[in-house]
């Protein structure tokens, strides 16, 4: 009985001790669990809150320097059109100007070779005609 009793005394403090020693380490397993589950859902969420403010920035960057880009393009198109059509519409106007200058200019001087040839011939046939009259 003393020994039932001992066995029994150390069989309860064994086990006393054993329920401690296992509530200790759950009760700190758990509050290493919970912080380290606290602290890595606080890295997550500063890091997407990091990763979706830089993805935000670099996105509005891209957005600006496409249209600022894009805005550049079309200046200089518009730039360069204009200047094309200006070019050609001052090509346009001083070859329209040389071929009227010029076609007045052969005009002119059609006009005047065939006065000048009308006026040749008419005198030639007077003069002919004065020939022959004093030759008949």
């Amino acid at each position: 009985m003393v020994f039932a009793g001992w066995a029994e005394y150390r069989h309860m403090a064994f086990a006393g001790w054993v329920e401690y020693r296992y509530m200790v380490f759950a009760g700190w397993a758990e509050y290493t669990y919970m912080a380290l589950a606290g602290w890595v859902e606080y890295r997550y969420v500063v890091f997407a809150g990091w990763a979706e403010y830089r993805y935000v920035v670099l996105a509005l960057w891209v957005e600006y320097r496409y249209m600022a880009f894009a805005g550049w393009v079309e200046y200089r198109y518009m730039a360069f059109a204009g200047r094309v059509e200006y070019k050609y519409m001052a090509f346009a106007w001083w070859a329209e100007y040389r071929y009227m200058a010029f076609a007045g200019w052969v005009e002119y001087r059609y006009m005047a070779f065939a006065g000048w040839a009308e006026y040749r011939c008419m005198v030639f046939a007077g003069w002919a005609e004065d020939r022959y009259v004093v030759f008949a």
